[in-house]
Formats: C-alpha cells, structure tokens, sequence
C-alpha cells in the first residue's frame, strides 16, 4: 500500500481551497444583499402598477355607473298616462327661469288634460308653446287652457316646442342636482316625477325667443 504524506505543497493546496471556499461564499453573501433588494424593489414596483391600474379601473366603474344612472329611463304611471323621462337643463347663476321637458303618454280610450304644474324651485311653472310668426321670429305663449293629451296619443314637450317653463328660480338648476315637480291632470290625477338635469346645451340648443 502506497502512503500519501502531506507536504507543503498539499498544504498550499489545502489552504488555497478554503480560501477558494470562503471567496465564494462571501461572493453569494454579497452578491445576494445585491440581487435581494432589487427583487423586492421589483416587487414593490408591480404591487404599485397593479395598485394604479386598479384605481383606474374603479374610477372608470364609478364613472360609468353614474352615466348609466342618468341616462337610466326614468318613467311614472298615473291610470292610463305613463309620464317618461322628465329632464331640464343647467341655468346660468343670474338665470329667473329654466325649462322642461318630458313626454306624455296615453293609452286611455279618453283624451285627458294637463292644467297644472308646480315645484318647489321656482315661483311658478307655466306651460309654453313656441311658434314661429310671419316676419320669422320665434316667440312663446302660455296654454292657459293646459295641454291636451289625445286618446291613444301621446304629447313630447321639447326645446323649441311645447315645454314646461320654470319661472322665478329659487335657486339655478345644477347638472346632476335633480328637482322634484307635481304634474296635475285633469281626470288623471296628480303625480311627483323627478327632473334629471343635464349640462346647459342638452338636446340642442334652444331658438331664441320672446315671452308674449
């Protein structure tokens, strides 16, 4: 059996090897200090962009809910009348009056009347008909006789036409504020509907126009 007697040079060798060991041991320790923090600013990087796109994502939703809830159909039953979707639109500060609009249905074998209108934001409410005279200006008068509604008809107030006018604001019409009014009929009945208000050139713009 031949024997293996350590001398300097597997000494050297020896040595050269622990310190070989303990240079990579220190490179990992160093080399993770390096790599760990840069994972965890990654991390941290992509917990903020998916933060960012979440509350993108919840604003978008909220918006787009509130869009649906004011352009949901709003509608109100009262014996053979449906009343659908009352709106107006935004007022100026210095504004007295405001406008509105909705359209009536009847389903009834019986015409039926509207006679009054009131709220609780303006000083009164009349019922306006616009019509165009002969020298081609645009002018309103009140139906002091109310709004007739056909059997089996049906009757749009609009901007430019037939239309409810608010006078006396109490206060100006805001966009997305909605105000409450009472419809009175003559064989109907009463009933409260909800005006949705939209930003001050919804619909159209309006002809301008004289009160007579």
């Amino acid at each position: 059996m031949t024997e293996i007697v350590a001398g300097p040079a597997t000494g050297a060798i020896a040595r050269s090897t622990g310190a070989f060991r303990r240079a990579i041991r220190r490179w990992r320790f160093h080399a993770g200090l390096f790599v760990l923090p840069r994972l965890q600013t990654r991390h941290s990087l992509m917990q903020g962009i998916a933060m960012n796109m979440l509350s993108r994502f919840a604003a978008v939703l909220a918006l787009l809910m509130g869009f649906a809830s004011l352009a949901q159909a709003h509608e109100y039953e009262l014996g053979p009348l449906e009343i659908l979707h009352p709106w107006s639109r935004a007022t100026p500060g210095a504004a007295t009056v405001g406008g509105g609009y909705f359209t009536i249905e009847n389903k009834g074998d019986t015409p039926d009347r509207l006679v009054l209108v009131s709220s609780d934001i303006a000083e009164k409410v009349q019922i306006h008909e616009m019509a165009m005279s002969a020298d081609g200006m645009s002018s309103m008068k009140e139906l002091t006789d109310g709004l007739v509604v056909p059997a089996k008809g049906a009757v749009e107030l609009k901007p430019g036409a037939i239309h409810l006018m608010f006078i006396g604001l109490k206060h100006p019409l805001k966009e997305g504020e909605p105000f409450l009014a009472t419809l009175s009929f003559e064989k109907a009945g009463t009933v409260e509907v909800k005006f949705v208000v939209g930003p001050a050139g919804a619909a159209g713009g309006e002809a301008e126009h004289k009160h007579n």
